[in-house]
């Protein structure tokens, strides 16, 4: 019994424990993950503060330049307007600028004519006979544009071996050019600015040129040479940064760069609005990283130490609240297993019948469907012989009335000759006149020759007889040619009774024929819309079929799922079985 107890305990200690190792596992995730997002967090903050403290300088730096720009602007409208313009009142106008600003070198004119007034009192055409104003460069640059006043690149000074640049200006009085005035300018304030710039112990800034020469750099190795000349970063240190340049200068942005010793640092640039040059800040990687890394090292050790005391909590926890129960939890499951064991055997003999009868409707459809489409074909067949009666009956009564219009014709062409035979007979009545009154003649005539006698009596009997004889040969050729047109009389009006008589019978044949073709069209309508009815119900049939074969389908797919659900589910029994043996250690 001691034994059947430790090993139920020891049981239990295992659950508990991958419980446990899947909980550390979890928060060990959580804190990874949650390291992970602020640290990104941290370092998008410690990029967007070098970034606003590069943008405060610069805008520092452009205020100061501005502010002198706006100083000459303010200076060439005072000369725009002087009436005096007397080497003595410039002299005195350019020293009083000068001593207003330590930073400023020297304030002068160039006029057009090559001669200058300078503030410092310096002559500098007496001492260079080849010194001329309209060919010095900030001459030519105010020039450029008249607009406003500009400023130069960074020079190295002669006197002082400084760096200074020139703000310049065109002066135009009354609308006529009357010089350049100038201001050479001490760029300390920007050196001290710029080499303050820090941001931590190795960062730096650089100021450069819009051409990419280093105005001002930290590092003396990339200070300009003994003539003033200044070096460019696309092609300092064999051109390890001619692709940091290329970036850079297209747009103010933060890259990070691999610099010439081969590490990773973050170059920041923003633009002088006042003059385009660019203010650089370079900051190693390692300080954007540290504040992560502190992170890191304060999260470990508390997240060990809350992992410590979680791991007891939970696994005294999961040991008198989990195992335990886990028993009755065990047991229930049983029953319950065996209940949808009991339910899911149900399913599978209803969906079995269900894929039967399925079957046995689906196979009878088909059958009714053969038959209708049997039908269809039938009627289809029916309606096509219908269509070719309607076409010959169509055509018989086309023929009839045809057949009709030619004895009306006929019968016109016999009424016609009657008639004609009426002239003829008229005709033959009136050459009977003749003959008769030829007759007369004839017998005048031997009248006349009996009275004359001789000779003339001859003539006259002569004549008479060959009257006579016409007139009986006119006699003889009207009878015969009476009783012929008699007869053709009676031809005609026999002819002209049996066409009327065909006429009517034609007439009865055609509306025959009219009464026929209408219950032809009629029955081949009616058989057009049958064959349609029927090929609906084919149509509805097949649906019904497909229907049924999916349903049966479904049946099978459902039986063979319960059948699997079953399968399942004794797999699960049998794995309640084998945990609950485990825990009751049977």
């Amino acid at each position: 019994m001691n034994d059947k107890k430790i090993k139920s305990s020891n049981i239990g200690v295992k659950l508990a424990l991958i419980m446990l190792c899947v909980i550390l596992l979890g928060i060990v995730l959580t804190v990874g993950v949650s390291t992970y997002i602020a640290g990104n967090v941290i370092m998008q903050e410690s990029l967007n503060k070098v970034q606003k403290e590069t943008e405060r300088e610069a805008s520092n730096m452009n205020e100061w330049l501005a502010s002198h720009k706006t100083a000459l602007t303010t200076l060439s409208s005072v000369l725009s307007k002087l009436k005096d313009y007397s080497k003595d009142q410039l002299a005195a106008i350019f020293k009083a600028e000068l001593d207003s600003d330590d930073v400023l070198q020297d304030v002068y004119m160039g006029f057009t004519d090559n001669t200058a007034i300078m503030g410092s009192g310096f002559r500098i055409e007496d001492l260079y006979d080849w010194w001329k104003a309209t060919e010095r460069p900030w001459y030519n640059l105010a020039m450029t544009d008249t607009s406003h006043a500009h400023i130069t690149s960074p020079y190295v000074d002669s006197n002082t071996g400084k760096l200074c640049i020139t703000a310049s200006q065109a002066v135009y009085r009354d609308g006529v050019l009357m010089g350049v005035v100038g201001i050479d300018i001490l760029i300390t304030k920007l050196q001290d600015v710029t080499l303050s710039v820090t941001l931590d112990a190795d960062g730096y800034a650089v100021l450069i040129d819009t051409n990419g020469d280093l105005l001002i750099h930290p590092n003396e190795k990339f200070a300009p040479d003994s003539e003033g000349n200044f070096q460019n970063l696309a092609v300092v240190s064999n051109g390890a940064y001619s692709r940091l340049w290329n970036e850079i200068s297209a747009s103010d942005k933060m890259i990070k760069y691999k610099d010439e010793s081969g590490e990773y640092k973050y170059y920041t640039v923003s633009t002088l609005d006042a003059t385009g040059w660019r203010l650089m800040t370079v900051l190693s990687t390692g300080v954007v990283t540290q504040p992560i890394i502190t992170v890191i090292l304060i999260v470990i050790p508390l997240t060990l130490i809350i992992m410590v005391i979680a791991a007891i909590v939970i696994f005294s926890t999961i040991k008198n609240v989990i195992t335990l129960p886990m028993t009755k939890v065990i047991e229930n499951l049983s029953g319950i297993s065996s209940d949808i064991e009991s339910v899911s055997t149900r399913l599978d003999e209803m969906s079995n019948t269900l894929a039967d009868g399925s079957s046995r409707q689906a196979e009878a459809i088909e059958e009714i469907s053969a038959t209708i489409t049997q039908e269809l074909a039938m009627i289809t067949n029916s309606a096509e012989s219908t269509r070719n009666a309607a076409k010959l009956s169509e055509s018989s009564r086309d023929s009839a009335k045809e057949s009709q219009n030619k004895m009306s014709e006929l019968s016109a062409i016999m009424e016609q000759l009657k008639n004609s035979s009426d002239v003829i007979g008229q005709i033959v009545r009136t050459i009977d006149d003749i003959a008769f009154q030829t007759n007369l003649l004839a017998i005048n005539a031997t009248v006349e020759a009996a009275r004359a006698g001789g000779e003339a009596g001859m003539s006259f009997a002569v004549v008479a007889d060959e009257v006579r004889k016409l007139a009986h040969n006119s006699a003889e050729a009207s009878a015969k040619t009476t009783e012929i047109i008699e007869k053709n009389i009676s031809l005609t009006n026999t002819s002209r009774d049996v066409s009327r008589g065909v006429v009517g019978m034609l007439k009865e044949i055609t509306q025959q024929f009219e009464n026929l073709f209408t219950i032809i069209t009629n029955v081949n309508m009616e058989s057009e819309d049958e064959a349609k009815g029927i090929e609906q119900i084919n149509i509805a049939m097949a649906n019904m079929e497909k229907v049924m074969q999916a349903n049966s389908a479904s049946a099978k797919e459902i039986s063979q799922a319960v059948s699997e659900l079953a399968d399942d589910i004794q797999q699960l029994h049998n794995q309640i079985g084998d945990v609950n043996k485990l825990i009751k250690n049977k």
